[in-house]
Protein backbone atom coordinates (compact mmCIF):
# COMPACT_ATOMS: atom_id res chain seq x y z
CA UNK A 1 0.00 0.00 0.00
CA UNK A 2 1.49 3.17 -0.78
CA UNK A 3 1.52 5.76 1.69
CA UNK A 4 -0.67 9.03 1.29
CA UNK A 5 0.57 12.14 2.83
CA UNK A 6 -1.39 15.61 3.61
CA UNK A 7 0.49 18.58 4.02
CA UNK A 8 -1.03 21.07 5.96
CA UNK A 9 1.19 23.80 5.46
CA UNK A 10 0.06 25.76 2.53
CA UNK A 11 2.74 26.62 -0.39
CA UNK A 12 3.30 30.23 -0.29
CA UNK A 13 2.05 32.21 -3.20
CA UNK A 14 3.74 35.46 -4.47
CA UNK A 15 1.68 38.55 -3.68
CA UNK A 16 -0.40 40.31 -5.90
CA UNK A 17 -0.09 43.76 -6.93
CA UNK A 18 -2.54 44.83 -5.25
CA UNK A 19 -1.78 42.83 -2.12
CA UNK A 20 1.93 44.39 -2.18
CA UNK A 21 -0.10 47.92 -2.25
CA UNK A 22 -2.11 46.87 0.86
CA UNK A 23 0.87 46.08 2.52
CA UNK A 24 2.84 49.14 2.01
CA UNK A 25 -0.48 51.16 2.66
CA UNK A 26 -0.23 49.62 6.09
CA UNK A 27 3.47 49.77 6.71
CA UNK A 28 3.57 52.98 5.82
CA UNK A 29 0.86 55.25 5.93
CA UNK A 30 -1.33 53.70 8.64
CA UNK A 31 1.61 54.85 11.15
CA UNK A 32 1.82 57.85 9.44
CA UNK A 33 -2.28 58.55 9.74
CA UNK A 34 -2.01 57.13 13.41
CA UNK A 35 0.82 59.43 14.55
CA UNK A 36 -1.42 62.85 13.20
CA UNK A 37 -4.40 61.38 14.97
CA UNK A 38 -2.05 61.13 18.31
CA UNK A 39 -0.53 64.29 17.75
CA UNK A 40 -4.23 65.55 16.96
CA UNK A 41 -5.38 63.59 20.16
CA UNK A 42 -2.45 65.33 22.97
CA UNK A 43 -3.12 69.14 21.78
CA UNK A 44 -6.81 68.23 22.10
CA UNK A 45 -6.28 67.03 25.90
CA UNK A 46 -3.66 69.32 26.24
CA UNK A 47 -6.18 72.10 25.72
CA UNK A 48 -8.67 70.58 27.90
CA UNK A 49 -6.00 70.16 30.08
CA UNK A 50 -5.13 74.05 30.29
CA UNK A 51 -9.21 74.92 29.21
CA UNK A 52 -10.66 73.00 32.40
CA UNK A 53 -7.51 74.14 34.71
CA UNK A 54 -8.30 77.64 33.86
CA UNK A 55 -12.23 76.66 35.20
CA UNK A 56 -11.29 75.10 38.31
CA UNK A 57 -8.84 77.70 39.48
CA UNK A 58 -12.06 80.22 39.23
CA UNK A 59 -14.45 78.10 40.28
CA UNK A 60 -11.97 77.67 43.74
CA UNK A 61 -12.07 81.41 43.46
CA UNK A 62 -15.73 81.69 43.39
CA UNK A 63 -15.65 79.01 46.52
CA UNK A 64 -13.34 81.05 48.59
CA UNK A 65 -14.99 84.23 48.19
CA UNK A 66 -18.57 82.54 48.78
CA UNK A 67 -17.25 81.15 51.93
CA UNK A 68 -15.62 84.24 53.20
CA UNK A 69 -19.11 86.27 53.02
CA UNK A 70 -20.80 82.98 54.84
CA UNK A 71 -18.09 83.54 57.88
CA UNK A 72 -18.96 87.62 57.41
CA UNK A 73 -22.66 86.72 57.76
CA UNK A 74 -22.35 83.49 60.29
CA UNK A 75 -22.19 86.03 63.11
CA UNK A 76 -25.00 87.01 62.89
CA UNK A 77 -26.77 83.55 62.48
CA UNK A 78 -26.83 83.13 66.56
CA UNK A 79 -28.36 86.97 66.42
CA UNK A 80 -31.20 85.48 63.69
CA UNK A 81 -31.97 82.20 65.22
CA UNK A 82 -32.49 83.76 69.10
CA UNK A 83 -34.42 86.46 67.24
CA UNK A 84 -36.87 83.79 65.96
CA UNK A 85 -37.12 82.21 68.64
CA UNK A 86 -37.72 84.76 71.08
CA UNK A 87 -40.66 85.68 68.44
CA UNK A 88 -41.80 82.11 68.26
CA UNK A 89 -42.32 82.36 72.08
CA UNK A 90 -43.89 85.73 71.70
CA UNK A 91 -46.62 84.56 69.13
CA UNK A 92 -47.16 81.47 71.80
CA UNK A 93 -47.60 83.42 74.27
CA UNK A 94 -50.23 86.09 72.65
CA UNK A 95 -51.82 83.56 71.08
CA UNK A 96 -52.91 81.53 74.62
CA UNK A 97 -53.50 84.68 76.23
CA UNK A 98 -56.23 85.92 77.88
CA UNK A 99 -57.88 89.03 76.74
CA UNK A 100 -57.73 90.63 80.30
CA UNK A 101 -58.79 94.38 78.91
CA UNK A 102 -61.94 93.08 77.29
CA UNK A 103 -62.90 91.77 81.14
CA UNK A 104 -61.11 94.88 82.45
CA UNK A 105 -63.51 97.34 79.65
CA UNK A 106 -66.57 95.45 80.72
CA UNK A 107 -66.13 96.27 84.36
CA UNK A 108 -65.34 99.76 83.79
CA UNK A 109 -68.65 99.66 81.69
CA UNK A 110 -70.53 99.04 84.26
CA UNK A 111 -69.09 101.47 87.04
CA UNK A 112 -70.63 105.11 87.64
CA UNK A 113 -71.71 107.09 90.77
CA UNK A 114 -73.63 104.50 92.90
CA UNK A 115 -71.38 101.76 91.56
CA UNK A 116 -67.23 101.96 91.85
CA UNK A 117 -65.20 99.10 91.22
CA UNK A 118 -62.60 99.23 94.32
CA UNK A 119 -59.99 96.75 93.75
CA UNK A 120 -59.35 94.54 90.48
CA UNK A 121 -56.95 91.11 91.08
CA UNK A 122 -56.78 89.13 87.66
CA UNK A 123 -54.71 85.64 88.63
CA UNK A 124 -53.32 82.93 86.67
CA UNK A 125 -55.32 80.72 85.31
CA UNK A 126 -58.01 82.99 84.21
CA UNK A 127 -59.30 84.42 87.74
CA UNK A 128 -60.48 87.79 88.59
CA UNK A 129 -61.63 88.67 92.01
CA UNK A 130 -63.17 91.95 91.94
CA UNK A 131 -64.73 94.35 94.69
CA UNK A 132 -67.27 96.52 93.76
CA UNK A 133 -68.73 98.94 96.45
CA UNK A 134 -72.46 100.31 95.24
CA UNK A 135 -74.67 103.03 97.30
CA UNK A 136 -77.89 100.99 97.59
CA UNK A 137 -79.23 97.79 97.73
CA UNK A 138 -81.17 98.73 94.18
CA UNK A 139 -77.72 99.85 92.69
CA UNK A 140 -76.39 96.41 93.74
CA UNK A 141 -79.60 94.17 92.22
CA UNK A 142 -79.23 96.00 88.87
CA UNK A 143 -75.24 95.61 88.80
CA UNK A 144 -75.49 92.04 89.86
CA UNK A 145 -78.11 91.73 87.13
CA UNK A 146 -75.77 93.46 84.80
CA UNK A 147 -72.78 90.99 85.57
CA UNK A 148 -75.24 88.14 85.67
CA UNK A 149 -76.47 89.01 81.92
CA UNK A 150 -73.18 89.14 80.75
CA UNK A 151 -71.76 86.15 82.66
CA UNK A 152 -72.84 83.94 80.30
CA UNK A 153 -71.62 85.27 77.16
CA UNK A 154 -68.37 86.47 78.61
CA UNK A 155 -67.31 84.40 81.98
CA UNK A 156 -67.45 80.41 82.84
CA UNK A 157 -68.75 81.20 86.40
CA UNK A 158 -69.39 84.27 88.52
CA UNK A 159 -69.69 83.84 92.07
CA UNK A 160 -70.14 86.19 94.96
CA UNK A 161 -67.91 85.47 97.33
CA UNK A 162 -69.09 88.19 100.31
CA UNK A 163 -71.13 91.07 100.71
CA UNK A 164 -70.82 93.39 103.32
CA UNK A 165 -71.80 96.73 104.55
CA UNK A 166 -69.72 99.86 105.45
CA UNK A 167 -70.49 102.52 108.72
CA UNK A 168 -71.57 105.15 105.56
CA UNK A 169 -74.40 102.75 104.28
CA UNK A 170 -72.53 101.55 101.02
CA UNK A 171 -72.13 97.67 100.18
CA UNK A 172 -68.77 96.19 98.94
CA UNK A 173 -69.62 92.84 97.30
CA UNK A 174 -66.58 90.56 96.39
CA UNK A 175 -66.82 88.66 93.49
CA UNK A 176 -64.72 85.09 92.27
CA UNK A 177 -65.23 84.99 88.48
CA UNK A 178 -63.75 82.34 86.10
CA UNK A 179 -63.30 83.25 82.72
CA UNK A 180 -63.58 80.93 79.47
Amino acid sequence: MASREINLVPKVQADTPQELKVKRLLKHDVPLVLGVVVLILVALGGYSYIYLGGQIGGLERNIATERSQIEAIKKNEGIYLLLKQKATALSTIFSQRYPYADVFNYFQGLKNDNVGIRTMKMATGGVTILEVRVTNTQVLDEFIQHVLAGASEKFKKVQMESVGITQEGNFNITLHIDHK
